[in-house]
């Protein structure tokens, strides 16, 4: 099914077969576009079907859910879940690449954005840039994102458009038409102000 492009129907039909390692596999090669479609629901489904030990030892699928978990606003499930990172940090730090840790970055920065915490969300999403690789359209247009909500926060309108220009740019790189419409409604706010 996967190689149709099901992506959804190829992870349901290996929970199915109760093949728990093969759902893994494709989650971390499919779950980045499942992401970018929104479809955070179907995404918590499955992270409650894969036992802890398959998430926890893989940094890509730590990367999904710990996203998963901050987009539907469960901060400290994500953050638990990112801890996990670190435990396999140390049994093998070649695990972590530029742009996982550049992911890590984009994750704690939205969830401090979510917390109040500013400043130090402007600061992570700044280095989660710099480690993101400019083909991670989807990590890259939701830390635009953050940034441009963060100086709305702090009523920099200027840099807010910015921000937002270049997360609607990302989106539409990207041909996500979820990214774009979030964007667009940011835009919206922006102008409002």
């Amino acid at each position: 099914m996967y190689e149709q492009g099901l992506n959804v129907e190829a992870v349901e039909m290996a929970l199915k077969a109760d093949d728990k390692l093969r759902a893994s596999e494709l989650l971390e090669i499919t779950a980045e576009k499942i992401l970018e479609e929104q479809d955070l629901a179907q995404l918590l489904i499955w992270r409650k079907k894969l036992p802890d030990m398959i998430i926890t030892t893989s940094p890509r699928l730590i990367v999904i859910f710990s996203w998963t978990l901050a987009l539907t606003q469960q901060l400290d499930e994500a953050e638990r879940l990112m801890a996990q990172m670190d435990r396999l940090l140390s049994l093998d730090k070649k695990l972590i690449n530029e742009e996982i840790s550049g992911q890590l970055f984009a994750i704690r920065a939205y969830i401090a954005r979510g917390r109040g915490n500013i400043d130090n969300a402007i600061a992570l999403c700044l280095q989660a840039l710099e480690k993101l690789p400019l083909k991670n359209f989807v990590a890259r247009a939701i830390t635009y994102f953050n940034l441009s909500n963060a100086y709305m926060t702090l009523d920099k309108v200027s840099l807010a458009r910015d921000y937002n220009k270049l997360s609607f740019e990302t989106a539409r790189s990207s041909g996500s038409v979820h990214l774009e419409m979030l964007a667009m409604h940011e835009h919206a706010r922006i102008e409002q102000s």
